[in-house]
């Protein structure tokens, strides 16, 4: 287990600390639905189910809508 950093949209960006191999974990273990959401580790878009590192940043924030899509 990695030991992270996280903060969520759902929260109110509330930064927050666990222990967790992914992102899909840190979710579920929060309830946080992924629906409509983007995941962030370090600054890079990753999936829920990329591989953390002790002292990653994970942030979950609500993807953006583009005009004309």
């Amino acid at each position: 287990m990695a030991k992270i950093m996280y903060t969520s949209f759902h929260t109110g960006g509330q930064l927050a600390e666990m222990e967790a191999n992914t992102p899909a974990e840190i979710a579920q273990s929060n309830s946080l639905p992924l629906e409509g959401v983007s995941i962030f580790v370090n600054d890079t878009e990753a999936v829920p189910s990329a591989v953390l590192r002790d002292g990653d940043l994970v942030s979950f924030q609500k993807k953006s809508t583009k005009s004309g899509d």
